[in-house]
């Protein structure tokens, strides 16, 4: 018995001490040039982020929708309506939920008479197979009405079905990418539904224990091309319970303050009218108010994005800055935080260890 208790905290060091990267070079390559061609979005440099992006696109030869989008954007930014057209066609082919007047609004008339030429041939059954999980992770979370304890032995229960079944169908077909079954089940970050069943493996989870930890099952799927760095990333922390990809410090607040119409705290955070206060970070962003041993953390952490072909936490608070602003574009790594509150006690304490960015 004790060597086996042995031997099962070993495995565990091990799994949570492995060191997770992309191995592939041509991916390393892609995802370089990507972030270059979003930092020179971020800079307002259309023409150097479209070449960066075409030398990605020759790269890899299934680029990820959220980079066919923001090519496509900043193309049609310069006027180069013939490429923005192809990518559009790209995403269109991969059934992303466009609005039914987009080209019109988009694009020179005679693009609109154009039909899309589609090459590839996603896995309906696979994705119906997807849905029907994400439909069961939901069922009980919904008929919890916001108090999922109320709900915790169905939740549990359907959590346990949902993620051993996720796992066996990767297992049989392959983690499914985006090319395997489309983007009609997406959010506006582009994060898959049946990702939500992976998430709710998360090692913290209060409701229901975690049954499967997919953390090899997503490095996998990353060095295959099936999943982008940002959603591996998020996915691998949540299941193992660590920070190793992303740190609270650097996540951007707002504040929002009674507007006294007497809105839902939610419209107040989606009308544009409402009185919104930001941006603020941890006082931790300026390297000059770090201690030795928290640089050394923001350095493991940055080292560690890097492997998985992210942009470093300093970048990432910039396109959390630039989103607020220029919400076209697709960044699924912004982290922005809004933070509802009365008084202005309330404002005060929340405030005391941030700073305002510039």
């Amino acid at each position: 018995m004790k060597s086996l208790l042995f031997i099962f905290i070993f495995l565990s060091i091990f799994f949570h001490s492995q060191s997770y990267e992309v191995k592939s070079q041509e991916l390393v390559k892609y995802f370089d040039n990507i972030r270059l061609a979003e930092n020179a979005i971020l800079e307002n440099q259309p023409h150097i982020a479209h070449s960066f992006y075409k030398k990605s696109f020759s790269i890899n030869q299934r680029p990820f929708a959220k980079d066919l989008y923001n090519s496509m954007l900043n193309a049609k930014k310069l006027g180069i309506f013939e490429y923005a057209y192809d990518k559009y066609s790209a995403l269109k082919c991969l059934q992303y939920p466009f609005t039914a007047d987009f080209v019109k609004n988009n694009f020179p008339k005679k693009y609109g008479k154009r039909k899309e030429k589609c090459k590839n041939n996603l896995d309906i059954t696979y994705k119906k197979q997807l849905d029907s999980l994400f439909e069961l992770d939901q069922y009980y979370r919904k008929l919890a009405e916001g108090n999922l304890m109320n709900k915790k032995k169905e939740i549990t229960e359907s959590d346990s079905i949902t993620s051993t079944t996720l796992l066996k169908l990767i297992e049989q077909k392959g983690f499914p990418s985006e090319y395997d079954i489309g983007l009609s089940s997406i959010n506006s970050s582009l994060m898959q539904n049946f990702y939500l069943i992976i998430w709710h493996q998360m090692a913290m989870n209060h409701v229901s224990t975690q049954k499967v930890n997919f953390s090899q099952k997503l490095i996998e799927a990353l060095n295959n091309g099936k999943i982008l760095p940002e959603h591996a990333s998020f996915l691998i922390d949540l299941n193992n319970g660590t920070s190793d990809f992303w740190l609270r410090h650097f996540t951007v607040f707002g504040f929002l303050t009674d507007n006294g119409t007497g809105e839902s705290i939610r419209d107040q955070i989606f009308n544009e009218t409402s009185k919104k206060d930001c941006c603020y970070i941890h006082n931790y962003y300026k390297s000059e108010t770090r201690d030795t041993e928290f640089e050394k953390t923001i350095n493991k952490v940055n080292n560690n994005r890097k492997k998985l072909g992210l942009s470093s936490l300093e970048e990432t608070v910039k396109f959390s800055v630039f989103s607020l602003d220029n919400n076209d574009y697709i960044f699924p790594q912004k982290m922005i935080e809004m933070s509802f509150v009365f008084t202005e006690e309330q404002i005060k304490m929340q405030k005391a260890p941030l700073i305002k960015i510039p």
